[in-house]
């Protein structure tokens, strides 16, 4: 197995073993329903383009119950999922025991339209920095809050020792090609 593959096992792992276990089924049809092709991109890599088109306050790590809450209503929309379902599943992503798992959120005034999760795993080789859940409202697409979102990840993942990106998002200008050519 490679390691893209190794890491998204790992992730479907950790929503299965999460505490919300009973819903296992569901968790697991919205991860894959939600993954696009796998993309890899070597960390740090190639410098990453400044996403600039945001006031500084509005991409932050998701730290509070709103947030949270606000990232799920978005993702569900995108996905067209039942909100109980993708709260759960943010959920479970943020409270995992290794604390390898972080939301980060783009704000407009209150609102959050835009979220992005970035979940850490470790294999023999070193770090896997995995850019899953990516969604933005569609009020707001286009105006470059994808990009800000997984540039600020990539960002955070380097600073934890990643070597590896992996995504299933559509990524593109991101340095990111398709798993078969990593």
């Amino acid at each position: 197995m490679n390691r893209p593959d190794e890491h998204l096992a790992e992730v479907r792992r950790r929503v299965a073993a999460s505490r919300y276990g009973a819903d296992r089924a569901e968790l697991e049809a919205l991860v894959a329903r939600s993954a696009g092709p796998v993309l890899t991109r070597p960390l740090p890599g190639p410098a990453l383009p400044a996403a600039r088109l945001l006031p500084p306050t509005a991409l932050r790590i998701a730290t509070d119950p709103l947030d949270l809450e606000r990232s799920a209503e978005v993702l569900s929309a995108v996905l067209d999922e039942d909100l109980t379902v993708v709260r759960r599943h943010l959920g479970g992503n943020l409270r995992q025991v290794d604390g390898a798992s972080t939301l980060l959120a783009v704000r407009w005034g209150e609102n959050v339209v835009g979220t992005l999760t970035l979940v850490l795993t470790e294999d023999v080789a070193g770090t896997v920095a995995g850019l899953h859940a990516l969604a933005v409202a569609s009020p707001f697409r286009e105006r470059g809050i994808g990009r800000a979102l997984a540039v600020r990840a990539l960002e955070l993942a380097t600073g934890a020792g990643a070597d590896l990106a992996v995504t299933t998002a559509p990524l593109t200008g991101l340095g990111f090609s398709p798993a078969e050519e990593a």
